[in-house]
């Protein structure tokens, strides 16, 4: 089974940090096909373009995954 991670980091506007985990059930990559994942997935996207400011990130990504 291949894993997947997605998660939603930034600093709101008043300073809070704010920071979830957004993984699909049990990390399966199957999951991300998931009809009620996939509108959580542009919910939350949503959120980060609305609220960061610019700030931290929003990703999903194959477990292991770098660009470095």
């Amino acid at each position: 089974m291949s894993k997947v991670h997605s998660e939603i980091i930034y600093v709101k506007s008043d300073g809070t940090p704010i920071h979830s985990d957004t993984c699909p059930k049990n990390y399966d990559v199957s999951n991300l096909n998931d009809p009620d994942y996939h509108k959580y997935l542009h919910k939350i996207l949503d959120e980060w373009l609305n609220n960061s400011n610019r700030t931290g990130g929003f990703y999903i990504a194959e477990e292991g995954f770098s660009i470095d």
